[in-house]
């Protein structure tokens, strides 16, 4: 049964824009991910959900980068403001970028684009997902590979170099020879 004070799809809702609110605020606020809209001019943070106040432990802050620190007084080195828009203010589409929180230590993977708020100034919306987890993984992956490079060319019992070191090494030279024509025997 459809609920007839319930606007549907397609229906003017142009005298229920309180209720659009609650609707989109009730949507923002259920996602895992921060949401915030700034102004792309001055900074001013506009709207922040409740991940977002909870996650950064920021209920009313005034500008987008008193998101991660609230005695900051210029823009997060990692801003991509300047990608967002071209030199007429026109939005430039969906910019990507990976950051951390320095205060916390964790990392966010987001999707920022300017667009047009209802008021006709152009506004930043950004997504940011948690991706703390996923780097944590990158770095011992790293480190893993790191250790293991090593022993992957050394023959463990006389410490010296094995086959597939001498066939890597061998590849670079042998190239090198064929380049400036110069034999590798005499």
């Amino acid at each position: 049964m459809v609920n007839s004070d319930i606007p549907t799809i397609g229906q003017s809702l142009t005298g229920d824009i309180e209720y659009n609110l609650k609707c989109m605020s009730t949507t923002l606020d259920a996602l895992h991910a921060l949401v915030y809209v700034s102004d792309l001019e001055t900074q001013e943070l506009i709207y922040l959900n409740q991940y977002g106040q909870s996650e950064w432990k920021e209920k009313n802050p005034s500008t987008c980068f008193h998101l991660q620190d609230k005695s900051q007084v210029k823009l997060c080195d990692s801003c991509t403001r300047q990608d967002l828009v071209n030199k007429d203010n026109q939005s430039t589409g969906v910019h990507h970028s990976e950051f951390e929180n320095p205060d916390t230590g964790k990392w966010y993977q987001a999707q920022a684009q300017a667009i047009k708020w209802h008021n006709g100034r152009t506004v930043r919306l950004e997504i940011a997902f948690d991706v703390t987890e996923q780097k944590q993984l990158e770095h011992q992956l790293r480190t893993a590979h790191a250790k293991a490079k090593p022993n992957a060319n050394t023959d463990p019992l006389l410490s010296c170099l094995n086959r597939r070191a001498f066939f890597e090494r061998f590849e670079s030279v042998f190239a090198h020879s064929q380049r400036h024509k110069f034999p590798l025997t005499s």
